[in-house]
């Protein structure tokens, strides 16, 4: 019953068309995320997005994969169990893309010198395989604390709302960074609860 709670906790702070059966709303959806990620990256890390482009490294090749299982098929399990702490915490779902700048800020310096794309995508496995708990907590804490993407990210605490006044509409619902990431929590601490790395054993 207890990871039930959890595994509920951790949907309900998502978007909800990330988890939709409409492949229309669930590819919106990817692509607003993924594109606040590479318009933070775009201002703060412009060498790495430049040489995506240069390799032609489409971010669908690993961001969805990272994003919408919560990292939980590429992270270490206890550094898996440690981010959504996070998640059900304070941070709320923006500690996922906020983990991804990280992660692809950690790896830069490795990435930038990738000749080919199979090695930017190993570079790229290896610098998550490689972040443990503790990492967690530095990355979300130090390295990529929830004041540095609110510029990216302005009203991350407000209620989850799509616009879907006009269903008919060619564009459909219209996500923007404040109604991506709803602000439902379960109990969880300001400093991140040990929820779901109760879990770990």
């Amino acid at each position: 019953q207890s990871a039930f709670v959890v595994f509920c906790g951790l949907i309900d702070r998502l978007p909800k068309d990330l988890y939709s059966c409409d492949p229309d709303r669930l590819a919106r959806c990817r692509l607003a995320i993924q594109e606040l990620v590479l318009q933070v990256l775009g201002v703060e890390s412009p060498k790495l997005v430049q040489h995506m482009e240069q390799l032609d490294l489409d971010v669908n090749l690993f961001l969805p994969r990272w994003l919408t299982c919560l990292f939980a098929s590429v992270l270490p399990t206890p550094s898996t169990l440690r981010l959504w702490d996070y998640v059900l915490g304070s941070d709320g779902a923006t500690a996922l893309p906020r983990l991804a700048l990280a992660v692809l800020a950690r790896a830069e310096k490795n990435f930038l010198a990738a000749s080919d794309l199979s090695e930017a995508l190993r570079i790229l496995c290896e610098a998550v395989d490689a972040v443990k708990p503790e990492d967690i907590d530095c990355m979300l804490r130090e390295e990529w604390p929830k004041k540095r993407v609110e510029r990216f990210f302005p009203g991350v605490h407000d209620e989850l709302e799509v616009d879907d006044e006009d269903d008919d509409d060619e564009h459909g619902d219209v996500y923007t960074p404040c109604n991506l990431y709803p602000a439902k929590a379960i109990d969880a601490s300001e400093d991140a609860s040990t929820v779901a790395s109760t879990f770990e054993d």
